[in-house]
């Protein structure tokens, strides 16, 4: 560390502060006090009894003073690192303890719990000489935004600061008579490169404007300021754009600048409508451990484009790279994982080097300055753009299962009439959680989206769903996560208040039922089983309680979409007089019939997920064969199938257990003049053994939330169940048969594929590397329903479905 004044040191973000404190004219940010002032706080702060490489933390919540408060603290030359006030306070004092925080400071008054705030105009204490960092020590700093995890403060160099400032006004063609209008709080990246810019060069810059959009417009505010220049993230654009009229240009208006978040195609087109050949638009992207990474204009013609918007090149001194997982790279325009290194990389951080990897890049020898992985994938184009498709860490998991969080909103943001969209988890409870999707936009999109969500994965179709004026936003003007998760909260809670209790007598016995198997306080009528995040197995525990308590049961046709206490309620019926079909509808189409055999559990209607993947025009019918005690009842439910096909053919799909049965029926129905073209043998043996399945099932049921009793009754259920299969397989002699098979297994090894080949000739075999007892859970791997598609295409001819809606 330098004392004194020199001035043959380098440029320092501490020295271009203090030349801009004095002048006036050119102070690069709105003044309201006298250079004396700041003067004097930079001097008190530069005082402070600690070391001088200990920041000093700014809170900031949009007081006009505060632009004023960072550059006093900067031309101190101690980093400075702006805080929004509103951070939760734990959050807060755990970001101050790992900076190891000199002080902290705010405009005014504050009492924040364990947080010693000290009034940043009228500092005590002594005076020292504002003092000359090394162009290498930290400057300026920021925490992450925490939308994706926990916030974390980074600090990047004094030189390399000033250095990227003057390298992006270059690039963005910014004047020294420009004013440049910032919409979010200095305490974030965008804001904060734009605070260092106007200091290295002196240009005006206002920044946390948002704080007037509760009473003023944004094209208000903008000529208010004179604004030439504003950097908005692309929703807010939206808006300034929706109060312009077609062709009437953006004002005074010469430069847009989108960053945040992803750029759409309609983005561009909104543009080109309303500007008057006197803005330009163009799009930067970066981090806050990096700074700005990529930059370029977004010409008109990419209002024509599918999918993701490029974000620019790398701008001079940045690398970009796209990798795999391993760390190698890959060609132009395959997804990879974008990782960036450059000399404005943070030289600090509270949590120490973030997120660093090993790049292996051919002809090049181990890299001095480490790799940033950015969380985000992407692909680089052949003219040397980078595409961002979107976090590699918003991959959402919903009860276990994954759901990729950024490729749902891709797809609902497609759609006409969505403004903005947002895709969070909702938790609800320490086990359980549903998916949450957000939008705003028109009335006119709401049927849109429902259908978009319905044609998805499980998840997807379960989802809570909220249109909304305007989505909420952070100090940063982008999407806040949190708040629109706090808003699905909200609204379940005031569902549950307002629903319905159950009413007397079979919705009350149902009722009774949800709560003793699912180990939760008595639900509305109305309240869904998705609002409560239960699976598949959450439904099965209903049955079975149903069934051992009231002796009720549900018809699995039913089972899917009785969602509700009132809903079942409605298509309950008395375990004798039930007469539960064997055979029975899972999914409606014109073309051939797929027959699905399930395993252990007997309980068809678990190939849902799976039917409703097939893009195939096929209906779907389930045959819970595990009641059968002997062969010839099997024959039975093959002569059903025959009946109910009326002509149409019929391809058999089994599982675990189940492949061995499907077999045989398909052979009995070939026998008695059924048509069969083919069976798919998911996972399954000749002759199956139901031990490993049974206890696998009786062990998902005695999870933590299931009391004792009820667990037991389950396992003497499923004891019972699998005992009578169990005597039925084996009675069941495999019979060679010369017809279409596919074996599909999960093992790398493939011990079935011998086996089967044996019993058919004609049998080919295929690989899905998963566990077994994940294989027909959703998400449905995509895999498995392209083969299977193109299967039954092969086999049948049959077409692809009508999409819905």
């Amino acid at each position: 560390m330098n004392t004194g004044r020199r001035n043959t040191l380098p440029e320092t973000l501490a020295r271009a502060a203090r030349s801009r404190i004095h002048d006036v004219e050119r102070s690069g940010v709105d003044r309201f006090h006298d250079p004396e002032v700041l003067d004097e706080i930079a001097g008190r702060l530069a005082g402070l009894p600690a070391d001088p490489s200990r920041p000093v933390v700014v809170l900031v919540d949009g007081e006009q003073d505060e632009p004023e408060l960072l550059l006093a603290g900067v031309a101190s030359g101690r980093p400075i690192v702006p805080v929004s006030a509103s951070l939760d306070p734990r959050r807060l004092a755990a970001a101050v303890g790992e900076l190891k925080a000199a002080a902290v400071i705010s405009t005014r008054d504050r009492r924040i719990t364990g947080i010693d705030a000290l009034p940043g105009w009228s500092l005590e204490g002594a005076r020292a000489e504002p003092f000359d960092p090394d162009p290498g020590e930290p400057a300026i700093g920021a925490l992450t935004s925490g939308t994706t995890g926990v916030p974390r403060a980074h600090l990047r160099g004094q030189g390399a600061m000033v250095e990227q400032a003057r390298l992006r006004v270059r690039l963005f063609r910014i004047g020294s008579d420009d004013r440049c209008a910032i919409f979010s709080s200095p305490s974030f990246t965008g804001a904060l490169n734009n605070f260092v810019m106007a200091i290295a060069t002196g240009y005006r810059t206002f920044l946390g404007l948002d704080r007037r959009l509760g009473e003023e417009r944004i094209r208000d505010v903008l000529d208010d300021v004179g604004a030439t220049y504003t950097s908005i993230t692309p929703s807010l654009f939206r808006h300034l754009a929706s109060e312009r009229r077609t062709d009437e240009g953006f004002g005074r208006l010469r430069t847009i600048q989108l960053s945040g978040e992803p750029v759409r195609a309609a983005d561009v087109a909104i543009f080109n409508a309303v500007n008057d050949g006197m803005t330009r638009l163009i799009v930067s992207w970066g981090s806050t451990e990096a700074g700005t990474l990529t930059a370029g204009e977004l010409e008109s013609t990419l209002a024509e484009r599918t999918g993701p918007l490029p974000v620019g090149e790398p701008i001079p001194g940045v690398e970009v790279a796209i990798v795999d997982d391993g760390g190698d790279p890959v060609a132009d325009g395959i997804l990879g994982r974008v990782v960036v290194r450059s000399g404005n990389l943070s030289v600090d951080g509270a949590d120490g080097p973030t997120r660093t990897r090993t790049i292996r890049l051919p002809g090049r020898s181990a890299p001095e300055r480490p790799w940033l992985d950015t969380s985000d994938a992407g692909w680089r184009e052949s003219d040397g753009r980078i595409v961002v498709a979107g976090r590699t860490d918003l991959d959402l998991k919903i009860n276990g299962v994954r759901v990729d969080g950024a490729d749902l909103e891709r797809r609902v943001s497609g759609i006409p009439g969505v403004r903005d969209v947002i895709v969070v988890p909702v938790p609800l409870s320490d086990e359980r959680a549903t998916l949450g999707v957000a939008i705003s936009g028109g009335d006119d999109a709401i049927g849109l989206v429902r259908g978009e969500l319905a044609s998805g994965i499980a998840a997807e179709r379960h989802a809570l769903f909220e249109r909304l004026d305007t989505l909420p936003r952070n100090a940063a003007n982008k999407i806040d996560r949190s708040a629109v998760t706090d808003v699905f909260l909200t609204r379940i809670a005031e569902h549950v208040r307002a629903d319905e209790s159950p009413r007397k007598g079979t919705e009350s016995l149902v009722a009774d039922a949800w709560q003793a198997a699912l180990s939760i306080e008595r639900p509305g009528r109305s309240t869904t089983l998705d609002e409560l995040g239960i699976d598949s197995l959450g439904r099965l525990r209903i049955l079975l309680t149903l069934e051992s308590q009231h002796e009720l049961t549900i018809p699995e046709s039913d089972m899917a979409s009785a969602r509700t206490i009132r809903d079942q309620a409605r298509v309950v019926r008395p375990l004798d007089d039930a007469a539960r079909a064997s055979v029975f509808s899972i999914r409606e189409g014109a073309g051939p019939i797929v027959a699905f055999c399930p395993g252990i559990g007997g309980h068809a209607w678990i190939f849902g997920p799976l039917a409703n993947a097939l893009r195939a025009d096929v209906t779907a019918i389930g045959v819970d064969w595990s009641d059968a005690e002997t062969p010839d009842r099997l024959g039975d439910l093959a002569a059903e199938v025959v009946a109910l096909a009326g002509g149409r053919p019929v391809v058999w799909i089994g599982y675990s257990a189940g492949a061995g049965v499907a077999w045989k029926l398909a052979l009995d129905m070939l026998a008695i003049g059924g048509s069969t073209p083919g069976v798919v043998l998911l996972d399954g043996e000749v002759r199956p053994s139901w031990r490993s399945r049974m206890r696998w099932l009786v062990d998902r049921f005695r999870g933590p939330s299931v009391a004792k009793a009820e667990a037991d009754h389950v396992e003497s259920r499923l004891r019972e169940r699998s005992s009578r299969g169990r005597r039925l397989c084996s009675r069941i002699r495999p019979r060679r048969g010369d017809m279409p098979t596919l074996l599909i297994e999960t093992d790398p090894r493939m011990p079935l594929r011998r086996r089967w080949a044996r019993i058919s000739p004609r049998c080919r075999t295929g690989l899905l590397e998963c566990p077994h007892l994940e294989m027909l859970r959703p998400p449905i791997d995509a895999r498995l329903v392209e083969v299977i598609d193109e299967t039954l295409v092969a086999w049948t001819g049959a077409r692809p479905a009508d999409p819905p809606g």
